[in-house]
């Protein structure tokens, strides 16, 4: 089987999760005697020419090779490819799509986010861009032989709003990095330490709804949130029993050992099709609220309805934030076990073997 990735790609260990996954889908099915390239785009227009978007071609890595336009084309047609996975949305690798009646390769395209859904509720962009994303999508629901989404409501949309046939849509999993970096709870404090992930400025993030519930609680409340990039606070208003810390990037290992020095972690998310983040938060163990709008929710056992709010519900958030932290040390730690055995069945190993499937299932139909 011979695998072309296309999407964006990044070396650096601290990056936006769409490019996570490409890497680490790259580095997994490579080492499963999986024969896979990985081309990029010469996509940073301040840093690279017109030409070079056009023509340009160089090895990143060994298999991975940014590449413009038309060398794109032409890599395509001498790999000749079994399975071209799309990782994310870019106009970039369209043209790959008049290739596919002709060699006659199989795409499929991993959905990170309804990109007509966000558009409508979320994103503030010019209209040519806005036109451009929704041109890129409708191309690839159509041409696309599989869609790889991250939950059951992307799925409904897609087939509901988006008139897509349910055949073509296969549901799939993140993956995470194993790391041996556990939370251990002692005696609690008055304060609370709450930990959550995103730029507290995007609308589907729900920082609001958080800061509302965190004001309602007596207790003095530490607030970390970190992101790919530093953020401000400029003019989000903070509640007066709440400290706001806005951490700078972390890597992954960093960010485990961070997690484990706070008490709680959070995701209030109003839009969250995954959430890798609370993946590798549960990896350590560490007690988690999440709002019932994040797709790796709908994973979970029953027992874990502990964990889950209602979006929006602030009392609720308010009155699970106080449960948790009011139990024991001793039941906490017993409910980190729980917590890192449901993790463990995201490691990139078994994740990876998920997509293999996908892909042989779609040469054989």
């Amino acid at each position: 089987m011979k695998v072309l990735l296309v999407g964006a790609f990044d070396e650096s260990e601290i990056t936006l999760a769409p490019i996570k996954v490409g890497r680490e889908l790259f580095r997994n099915l490579a080492s499963k005697q999986i024969e896979v390239v990985y081309l990029c785009y010469f996509d940073d227009g301040s840093k690279y020419s017109r030409v070079q978007k056009l023509f340009g071609f160089e090895k990143v890595n060994k298999r991975i090779y940014r590449c413009g336009i038309f060398p794109l084309i032409h890599f395509v047609i001498r790999y000749k490819p079994d399975i071209v996975q799309i990782i994310n949305a870019d106009a970039f690798y369209l043209p790959i799509y008049l290739l596919r009646p002709i060699q006659k390769f199989r795409v499929a395209y991993l959905s990170h986010s309804i990109i007509s859904y966000s558009l409508k509720n979320f994103l503030q962009i010019s209209c040519y861009q806005k036109l451009r994303f929704k041109f890129i999508e409708k191309v690839v629901l159509k041409y696309s032989d599989l869609l790889q989404v991250l939950s059951n409501a992307e799925a409904r949309f897609l087939i509901r709003y988006l008139r897509v046939k349910k055949d073509k849509i296969k549901i799939v999993n993140n993956g995470i990095n194993h790391f041996v970096i556990e939370k251990e709870y002692s005696d609690q404090t008055d304060s609370i330490k709450i930990i959550s992930i995103g730029s507290i400025y995007r609308k589907e993030k729900a920082f609001d709804f958080l800061l509302n519930a965190l004001a309602e609680i007596k207790n003095p409340v530490i607030l970390n949130v970190l992101s790919y990039e530093q953020q401000e606070s400029g003019n989000i208003k903070i509640p007066e029993n709440v400290k706001l810390n806005l951490g700078k990037p972390l890597t992954e290992i960093e960010l485990r050992k961070e997690f484990c020095k706070n008490d709680l972690f959070i995701i209030p998310s109003q839009y969250e099709t995954f959430s890798i983040s609370l993946l590798e938060a549960m990896e350590t163990g560490i007690l988690f609220i999440a709002s019932d709008r994040v797709g790796l929710t709908s994973r979970f056992p029953e027992s874990f309805n502990k964990f889950l709010v209602s979006y929006g519900n602030t009392d609720k958030l308010k009155d699970k934030i106080l449960e948790l932290h009011k139990l024991d040390y001793v039941e906490k730690n017993k409910l980190t076990e729980e917590i890192r055995k449901f993790a463990e069945e995201f490691m990139w190993e078994k994740i990876s073997n998920h997509y293999i499937k996908l892909y042989t299932e779609l040469l054989d139909r």
